[in-house]
């Protein structure tokens, strides 16, 4: 057995991107008054009463504070889609995910079957439970790799998928144990 970790996660593009977001938004921010003085030369927004609002404080300040407010939004776009993002670390014995700033422990001896089913990690328990149910953008090879590297029980299916059934309206027997009452 090794005992190396291995991580599942943001990439560096994604973080570099969500890094980038306060310097996007504060110069979106520096030139929205700029581009207020162009929407105002439109005849559907001449009218406007915010587009002159904003367009009767000095251009200096008007493009300070909104740069400001700029930045301040994408810090916290930025935190946001960090804290959110899923976030595991696979040793042999244990995985331990990361999901909106709450850390979660699943022992390798409580997991019965790990799959993916559109772009959703789930993880299920020796009973039947479901111990993880989480939205994720990286690509299912990937998380597959790294679970076999460990060697989890991988499922290319879900290997529930024969025992459930959408039930709609239209259905009219719920099944054998039991009885159905339509209002």
């Amino acid at each position: 057995m090794n005992n190396n970790t291995s991580t599942i996660g943001m990439g560096f593009l994604e973080k570099w991107i969500a890094a980038f977001f306060p310097f996007v938004l504060g110069t979106i921010g520096w030139y929205l008054p700029k581009l207020l003085e162009f929407a105002k030369s439109i005849p559907f927004f001449s009218d406007s009463k915010v587009i002159k609002l904003l367009l009767s404080f000095s251009p200096f300040w008007a493009s300070m504070i909104l740069m400001i407010a700029g930045g301040v939004i994408g810090v916290l776009l930025s935190l946001t889609v960090y804290s959110e993002a899923l976030k595991m670390s696979i040793r042999d014995q244990e995985i331990r995910i990361n999901k909106d700033n709450i850390e979660k422990r699943i022992s390798k001896s409580e997991i019965k079957e790990i799959f993916m089913e559109d772009n959703i990690v789930v993880i299920t328990g020796t009973k039947g439970q479901e111990l993880l149910s989480e939205k994720t953008d990286i690509k299912k090879e990937k998380i597959r790799e790294i679970f076999l590297y460990h060697h989890y029980p991988w499922s290319e299916q879900d290997p529930y998928k024969d025992e459930f059934n959408l039930w709609t309206l239209d259905d009219h027997a719920c099944g054998e144990k039991c009885e159905c009452y339509l209002i």
